[in-house]
């Protein structure tokens, strides 16, 4: 399951390169700071949602895909603090816990600094 939902997350990437708003692509609306912005988040939920609906089954994987790609989002855009910034009807529309999306920001932040330290 989650070779397919990767494999849909990147799909969705191209899909919206190709047909979503090619002069809005930084806008968060489209494309968002990592290409994970509100419309990835909402096509990526749709896709969740129909996928349970026609399968009977999560296809994507261990969650909806949308808390791990606002994550990314949030950590690559660099707002401080934008974890709890977040309005609760944009993360209840995506099935977004609020603790466990900080906890993931927070995991996504470390794992960047770790990466940023050089080997001694």
């Amino acid at each position: 399951m989650e070779i397919i939902g990767s494999l849909l997350h990147e799909f969705l990437h191209v899909f919206l390169l190709l047909h979503g708003c090619l002069g809005c692509m930084e806008n968060w609306v489209e494309g968002g700071a990592s290409g994970h912005g509100e419309a990835f988040l909402n096509t990526m939920h749709a896709l969740y949602t129909e996928g349970i609906r026609l399968f009977g089954r999560n296809i994507l994987g261990k969650e909806s895909g949308c808390m791990v790609s606002l994550a990314i989002e949030i950590v690559h855009d660099g707002t401080p603090d934008a974890e709890n910034n977040i309005p609760d009807e944009m993360l209840d529309r995506w099935d977004v816990w609020r603790p466990r999306l900080i906890q993931e920001v927070e995991r996504r932040r470390g794992m960047e600094r770790d990466e940023a330290v050089p080997d001694r």
